[in-house]
């Protein structure tokens, strides 16, 4: 299931592959890609903004955001081209990732998701009633 960087999306309901919730007659849509786009290399990243404080294998990745092997390899390369992530270790071949925080492009794509994330989240609480 493709994870999204919004904790309020549990509040709400199941996440599908469209960037869509849909619970009690509810339509919540994924901010964050709605703004920036459902390319893959968004997709990607908004993967990586949900985890921010963990390493990640290529497979994480791809089992996170529905995409095949060669797609987040390609993604990847790119973003370790750009210092948008670091590599965290290496388990024999295998790369570990995560954000590069140092780097400016990220830092300011980090800030933005959390504002779109607080206003996500007023307008989740907005909809949600309390029962008396």
């Amino acid at each position: 299931m493709y994870k999204f960087n919004a904790i309020c999306c549990h509040l709400v309901g199941m996440f599908t592959k469209t960037g869509v919730w849909r619970s009690g007659g509810y339509m919540m849509v994924n901010v964050f890609l709605k703004i920036f786009g459902k390319s893959n290399t968004m997709k990607v990243f908004d993967y990586l903004l949900d985890i921010p404080t963990e390493d990640v294998t290529v497979m994480d990745i791809c089992e996170g955001t529905d995409l095949s092997r060669k797609t987040v390899d390609n993604i990847m390369k790119n973003l370790k081209e750009e210092k948008i992530v670091e590599v965290t270790r290496k388990i024999g071949k295998t790369e570990l990732f995560k954000l590069n925080k140092e780097n400016p492009i990220c830092k300011n794509l980090i800030l933005i998701n959390e504002v779109v994330l607080k206003k996500q989240e007023e307008k989740v609480k907005e909809n949600i009633l309390i029962p008396a």
